[in-house]
């Protein structure tokens, strides 16, 4: 479609921004700055013709994206519940009810709906608001109060409401500044939550709330008992698993530091172990040690014990030594400890009892997959509950007791005809050019599939050392099963292949995330198992910077980009430390206030780098509440993207306006955005 079809927005001349920085001897100008003024009326205006312009161009394959929205509807059991875990004598449980969005949470007897004791309706919440995310739902311990944490606008604060169970009694016991995390006192007499600053949203303050019904919201119920007051750490209160100890964690991308206090009488904070920089480390309680999963001399971590009163690594007793794989989350039960290990772009779960230390590992025979803890609540339970899933197989859940084959418990319900041995999912090993060996997790419909002919999804992330798992998405059925080829590239910024291969994708090493993903890309084109014409890409936030940097670096190789809240001004984001996240991430990104730093991310940062280029098809998406990447950075870059386009192609931008980082809520929502982006993609490969 030409450009010339649909005349795309562009910015009011009052916009218009003759801003210029200056760092270190460069200048940078930035036409579109003034896009920042979130409540300006023009600016809102703006917003909203990008969207109609969205509209407009993707109208010739509105068929396609309402039959695909209609297709992915009547998959979701209309009526649809989650398995019960157990806790205490009870079990817990969730389940939709017909045509909802939002579930039911309840607990019951007998481990099924008969005779439910209801918690929480989250479809009673959100009544008028066009999103909702619940955080946490916690019961007190004498089980009078139920805690929970909601955020109506998608920019992740939280405010905290507490019900009385007895007499039905709902207030809001601290507005919305929260990060949404909650700890009750053993006596059901406070909770403890983790304030955040106003403007940058950072997690600095944990407080105290003492429950008092005829007093909401009076501040002089709260107390402050830690403040976090280096601008690079954020923090987050946890339980311990034996429930006995508050854990205040202190936290930035390379160092750690963690306090406790007794939940049965809280005192003044003990530190674990200070702070040291490079040291980072995650603290359970057993008995009189802590379970300590550590760095200390150990890239790809171990897991220790430190007796409780001791507060140096000298102390440690090494319980599990460092292995090949990462080692990722604990489980500490009093019996058994579980964790999770990553390598080669799959999970896996190993365990010990305390009885008997040799590691087992729960084993499954298939190639790329994920297997995980899931709910082990109750510390006093005689077995670990996982769940197994993989790119072609529905998440299913086991109970694995300690020298036993795994037990099944439940499958996810699909509400259409599957039949994993029509698909082929495989795991293969592309060389990067500098020599490593980049996992692909591959899957496609088996009947369709012509080896040199399919188009070609290609998704990553790489940043933070979040690794991207292959997880079945019923969604992603409706590409496979048109003809698309499916990929995750587990490039390095992730931890997919262990600790170093996020090291060589951060700071100075980031541009290797960018290099390892046109690298996959372009093997699976030269191996013929994908047409080399159909190439598209996605990714969202640091996943939409890689977006942003490989088309930059090759739009040729495209054919078409998706880009969800993309993290697109490196710089200019990088040097505000009024927006959120910023100083938190200079051991993720650099310190652009260091020339070296400054300039290796100018070098990359997709806004800062576009090049006169025949684009590809572009969709570009966003929320106005967004909180991560704020909406204004996707905003300017679009236009930069046109102004710089020497092709045809159509970039189009949707930023929705209730929502923020993650999109829309709720079960049937969220397919709008599936719809779309599918649309999209089959549209411009032809299948539409």
């Amino acid at each position: 479609m030409s450009k010339g079809t649909h005349i795309a927005p562009s910015i009011p001349d009052e916009l218009i921004s003759d801003t210029v920085f200056r760092e270190f001897g460069k200048e940078r100008k930035d036409p579109f700055y003034r896009l920042r003024e979130k409540n300006n009326s023009r600016v809102i205006e703006h917003l909203k013709k990008e969207n109609q312009y969205a509209l407009s161009v993707s109208s010739s394959y509105k068929h396609l994206q309402d039959l695909i929205l209609k297709e992915l509807t009547n998959r979701v059991p209309p009526e649809d519940e989650g398995y019960p875990y157990q806790y205490k004598g009870w079990y817990y449980g969730y389940y939709y009810e017909k045509g909802k969005n939002y579930p039911v949470h309840f607990r019951s007897r007998q481990g099924d709906r008969r005779n439910p004791e209801i918690l929480l309706d989250e479809n009673e919440i959100i009544t008028n608001n066009p999103f909702l995310s619940v955080g946490q739902i916690e019961l007190s311990p004498d089980e009078k109060f139920l805690a929970y944490s909601v955020d109506l606008r998608g920019d992740l604060c939280y405010s905290i409401f507490i019900k009385n169970r007895q007499n039905g009694k709902v207030w809001e016991a601290v507005p919305a500044i929260t990060s949404g995390s909650i700890v009750w006192d053993q006596k059901s007499k406070s909770i403890f939550y983790v304030k955040k600053q106003d403007v940058t949203l950072r997690p600095y303050q944990v407080y105290r709330h003492f429950l008092n019904e005829s007093h909401t919201n009076n501040e002089n119920r709260d107390r402050l008992i830690f403040e976090e007051k280096d601008e690079t750490f954020i923090c987050d209160v946890v339980q311990s698993s034996d429930e006995r100890f508050l854990l205040v964690e202190s936290q930035s991308t390379e160092t750690t530091e963690i306090r406790y206090t007794s939940l049965d009488n809280p005192a003044t904070l003990q530190v674990i172990l200070l702070r040291e920089r490079g040291h980072l480390y995650y603290a359970d309680s057993f008995e009189d040690s802590w379970i300590i999963r550590t760095n200390y001399r150990a890239p790809n971590f171990s897991i220790v014990s430190l007796p409780k009163g001791k507060c140096h690594v000298k102390d440690f007793k090494t319980i599990i030594p460092e292995q090949e794989y990462l080692i990722e989350d604990i489980v500490v039960n009093s019996s058994w400890m579980a964790w999770e290990g990553i390598f080669d772009g799959s999970l896996d779960v190993y365990y010990i009892t305390w009885n008997d230390l040799k590691i087992q590992k729960v084993t499954f025979s298939n190639n790329s997959h994920i297997t995980e803890l899931a709910y082990n609540n109750d510390f006093n339970l005689p077995y670990l509950r996982i769940q197994h899933t993989d790119l072609k197989t529905p998440a299913t859940l086991y109970d694995v007791y300690p020298g036993e084959k795994p037990e099944f418990r439940f499958r996810r319900k699909l509400n259409f005809t599957h039949n994993s041995e029509d698909y082929e999912d495989k795991l293969i090993h592309v060389p990067s050019r500098d020599g490593k060996q980049i996992p692909v997790s591959l899957i496609y419909n088996k009947n369709i599939y012509k080896k040199g002919q399919n188009p070609l999804l290609i998704e990553a992330y790489g940043a933070y050392g979040i690794s991207f798992t292959p997880a079945f998405r019923f969604t992603l059925f409706s590409l496979l099963d048109r003809g698309f080829l499916y990929a995750i590239a587990h490039v390095r910024g992730g931890q997919d292949m262990g600790r170093f291969w996020y090291e060589e994708g951060r700071l100075l090493n980031k541009k290797n995330t960018f290099f390892d993903f046109i690298d996959c890309a372009e093997y699976l084109k030269n191996n013929d198992w994908c047409s080399p014409e159909k190439i598209f890409a996605s990714g969202g936030s640091a996943g939409g910077l890689l977006m942003g940097a490989v088309l930059n670096m090759r739009p040729d190789l495209w054919a078409g980009i998706i880009a969800h809240v993309p993290f697109v001004d490196v710089v200019t984001t990088m040097l505000d430390e009024s927006i959120p996240l910023t100083t938190g991430e200079y051991d993720e990104w650099g310190n652009p206030h260091q020339k070296e730093f400054y300039e290796y991310m100018l070098s990359y940062s997709p806004y800062d780098n576009i090049p006169d280029a025949k684009f590809p098809p572009i969709l570009v998406t966003s929320g106005y509440n967004d909180a991560q990447v704020q909406y204004w950075e996707p905003a300017k870059w679009v236009l930069r993207l046109r102004e710089r386009n020497t092709g045809k192609n159509p970039i189009i931008f949707f930023c929705e306006m209730e929502t923020g980082h993650a999109g829309k809520s709720g079960r049937y929502d969220v397919l709008e955005e599936y719809a779309r982006e599918f649309a999209f993609l089959l549209h411009h490969a032809g299948l539409d």
